[in-house]
C-alpha cells in the first residue's frame, strides 16, 4: 500500500455535529501523522511589500499549499452539511478554531447532561432488569462520545449500587465473590438471574 493509501484507511469518520471532542482528538492525530498540526495554530506569514527574496516567496508559497492541504483535510472530516458551512473559512487554523467555539461548549452541555443522568439514574423492581442495564450503558456511551471515559470498575460498583431492592441478596453474592469480576460477567449473571426470577413467576 501506498502512503496515501495508508493516511486515507486512517482518517477518522466524517463529524455529523456530535461527540466533537473525541472527533477533534482523531483528527488532531490524523493531522499529527501527516506532519500537518502545525497548521492548526500558525498564522499566514507575512510578505513585506516590494520583496524580492525568492526563497521567501517558495517558504511562503510552501507554508500556503501545506496550509490548504491541511485545511482539506479537516473538511473532508465533516460530512455534507459541515463541509458546506465551514468551507469558508481561509486557513486551518481559523476552521479549527470555529469549530471548537462552536461544538465543544455544545460537548461540554451534553456531557454535563449525560452525567447528571447517568449519576441520578435508579433501578426499580417493576421494570425489566435487563431493559434498566441497557438504559445505563447508553448513558455510559452518550458520556463516552463527549471524550469522556468511565471505568469498567466503576461501572461494575455503580451498577451493583443501582440494583433494586429485591436483588439485594444477588449484590450480597456478588461482592463475596473472591475473584474480581468483569463488567461482561456481571451482566451475564445478571440475565441468568433474571430468568430464573421470570421462571419462578410463570411456575407460581
Amino acid at each position: 500500500m501506498t502512503n496515501d493509501a495508508i493516511s486515507v484507511g486512517l482518517m477518522p469518520e466524517k463529524f455529523d455535529g456530535n461527540g466533537f471532542k473525541a472527533w477533534q482528538q482523531k483528527i488532531y492525530n490524523y493531522l499529527t501523522m501527516l506532519s500537518l498540526d502545525k497548521y492548526l495554530k500558525e498564522d499566514t506569514p507575512v510578505t513585506p511589500p516590494d520583496h524580492t527574496d525568492k526563497l521567501l516567496l517558495a517558504s511562503v508559497n510552501a507554508w500556503i499549499h501545506s496550509d490548504f492541504l491541511c485545511k482539506s483535510w479537516i473538511l473532508s472530516c465533516l460530512n455534507d452539511r459541515l463541509y458546506v458551512v465551514n468551507n469558508k473559512f481561509k486557513t486551518s487554523k481559523e476552521l479549527w478554531n470555529a469549530l471548537e467555539k462552536r461544538y465543544q461548549v455544545e460537548d461540554e452541555s451534553l456531557m454535563k447532561y449525560a452525567t447528571a443522568n447517568f449519576l441520578d439514574f435508579k433501578m426499580v423492581d417493576s421494570k425489566p432488569i435487563m431493559e434498566q442495564v441497557e438504559a445505563l450503558q447508553s448513558l455510559k456511551s452518550e458520556i463516552a462520545s463527549t471524550g469522556m471515559m468511565i471505568s469498567e470498575m466503576f461501572m461494575i460498583n455503580f451498577l451493583i449500587a443501582k440494583l433494586p431492592p429485591s436483588w439485594l441478596g444477588f449484590k450480597e453474592y456478588i461482592s463475596h465473590k473472591k475473584n474480581v469480576i468483569s463488567l461482561e460477567d456481571l451482566i451475564g449473571e445478571m440475565q441468568v438471574e433474571s430468568q430464573i426470577r421470570n421462571a419462578d413467576v410463570i411456575s407460581s
